[in-house]
């Protein structure tokens, strides 16, 4: 722990000659002087008189001896030719090391003089960073260590307050005056800000506050630097640590009008390549897009009453989707410009819903055509496959845990399943009869989640190797009517209810938690995990997208 007054001043005395003392504390006691680890230290001396000497810090080593605790070490250095005038004409060079030469503290190019008479220099040995500690005080909720990287719960995050240390190559703390200068810098600002504590090396970071909270699983990374004087010519140590607020939804909703109006009809809703939010206006035939900070826009030039169902980002980073109605498959890049429609190779297929493949291909299901199709980013149809059981309807898809596509039928009342190579499968029959499954996805468990329409409750099926298996169903209030599902921020499935006008979440233990929406009769389906940690959903009945976080 080298601190300011790293060495004794050293004395000059009489006849050209310089005492240097050091003391080195033992490793029971606080360091006071220099590191409990210092071994060594090296002197150069340019000036009328060129020296350059090292030498032991240990017990034992010549002027070496223990007194209080501590090993007080005298070095002499004789010979040194006089200055020719009261002005400084040396310049001293003082430097303190471990064992493995790894350098402790410093002190470079002071200036002293050497006269007749004896002379005191004021001989400092700065402490020299290898690292800084950041340490959460006491009471912090911050979870987790520097290492690892700390986490904040985003619905209770609050001001928390870290200590900075820095600390040399031996991992010890480098205290008291002449310390490194510390400081913290935030990577985002907006989400977590830096301002300095009530105490020196003490930081306080503070997160948005609620209603705004923080995004949730969002990474702030920290920059914590210590600067040594800069007489020690050392250069700075920093040391990145990362604050990730957890994802955890804390139950407020916004509500954003889409310029349409009611007569929009939004559906389908997915993160765009550009952050945003994207949908399919069922209704408006047009393409609209929300940024996370609500600002909303809208792009046309579809079939008219083509009905846009659902929408996915592809593999080239442009905009994909459904026509319903049309039975065509477009295409619009992130700036708004309608590349393309494909009509699928069965006219009046139904097409509405669509899903980027592992493939690289967009994969759509015929709701009408009781098929699945695919067509490539180029735009060209690839061969359908037909599904199974006659008049299945199948509604929406996802891609699950084995990198096949699952969907459901509603009219089947299955799950079904198909590869890339176009093998498909539908002999799992739902065990509520008549369920109508609409919405699928697959959760952070690896099972295949659904929601059952009419039979209002979610469902789960475990896939497997020998035969899959349907684990469970959640009953849910009467009237829900279930709609669409997505993996949440918090590893749970989140689902709107149509009739219910609510919008659910479920854990894999099969607790559910429902957020009735502001506006009536507002008729949720779309749903989908924002970039910024919230949930998105549309309105079908009322022309908006609401956001849940």
């Amino acid at each position: 722990m080298p601190d300011a007054r790293g060495a004794a001043p050293a004395a000059i005395a009489g006849g050209g000659r310089l005492v240097v003392r050091v003391r080195v504390p033992s490793a029971r006691v606080r360091a006071d002087y220099i590191g409990p680890s210092t071994a060594r230290i090296s002197i150069d001396i340019t000036g009328p008189t060129n020296f350059k000497k090292t030498a032991s810090l240990r017990l034992g080593a010549t002027g070496c001896k223990s007194k209080l605790m501590t090993l007080e070490c005298t070095l002499n250095i004789p010979g040194l030719k006089a200055c020719p005038s009261k002005k400084p004409c040396y310049t001293g060079s003082v430097s303190t090391f471990d064992a493995a030469k790894h350098v402790l503290s410093s002190d470079q190019k002071f200036k002293f003089t050497i006269g007749s008479a004896p002379t005191l220099i004021p001989l400092v040995l700065y402490g020299v960073p290898a690292s800084v500690a950041v340490l959460p005080n006491a009471a912090s909720i911050l979870t987790g260590n520097q290492t690892s990287g700390f986490g904040e719960a985003k619905c209770v995050a609050s001001p928390q307050t870290v200590s900075l240390t820095s600390m040399d190559a031996d991992g010890n703390f480098i205290v008291g005056l002449g310390s490194p200068a510390l400081s913290l810098t935030s990577g985002d600002a907006s989400q977590l800000s830096v301002t300095t504590g009530a105490t020196p090396g003490t930081f306080v970071l503070s997160p948005p506050a609620a209603p705004g909270y923080a995004y949730g699983n969002h990474t702030i990374t920290l920059t914590a630097t210590a600067t040594p004087p800069k007489q020690s010519g050392k250069p700075a140590a920093s040391t990145h640590v990362n604050v990730t607020y957890s994802g955890e939804i804390c139950g407020t909703i916004t509500e954003f009008t889409i310029p349409s109006g009611a007569g929009s009809g939004p559906f389908g809703i997915a993160v765009g390549p550009d952050g945003a939010l994207w949908f399919a206006e069922a209704l408006g035939d047009k393409i609209g897009r929300i940024t996370p900070a609500g600002a909303l826009g809208e792009f046309g030039g579809l079939t008219p009453s083509g009905e846009p169902a659902t929408i996915t980002t592809g593999p080239d980073n442009n905009l994909w989707f459904g026509e319903l109605q049309a039975s065509k498959i477009g295409k619009m890049t992130p700036s708004g410009t309608l590349v393309a429609e494909y009509p699928t190779l069965t006219a009046g297929s139904g097409s509405g819903v669509v899903i980027a493949g592992p493939d690289g291909n967009i994969w759509f299901l015929e709701n009408s055509g009781d098929k699945v199709g695919s067509v490539t980013t180029n735009g060209v149809m690839q061969p359908e496959h037909n599904i199974p059981t006659a008049s299945s309807s199948p509604q929406f898809i996802t891609i699950g845990p084995d990198g096949a596509f699952w969907f459901a039928e509603d009219s089947g009342n299955r799950i079904g399943r198909v590869t890339t190579a176009g093998a498909v499968t539908d002999n799992d029959v739902i065990p509520t009869a008549a369920s109508a499954p609409e919405g699928i996805a697959t959760g952070s468990d690896g099972e295949i989640w659904f929601a059952e329409n009419s039979g209002q409750k979610i469902g789960r099926l475990l896939p497997g190797a020998l035969g899959d298996t349907f684990t469970s169903e959640y009953a849910l209030q009467a009237g829900s009517g279930p709609e669409l599902l997505t993996l949440g921020p918090d590893g749970n499935i989140w689902f709107t209810e149509g009739t219910g006008n609510r919008i659910g979440t479920i854990t894999q233990g099969g607790k559910v938690t429902e957020y009735s929406i502001p506006t009536s009769s507002s008729t949720p389906i779309g749903i989908v995990t924002g970039p910024d940690g919230a949930v998105w959903f549309t309105e079908f009945g009322t022309g908006k997208i609401g956001r849940l976080r």
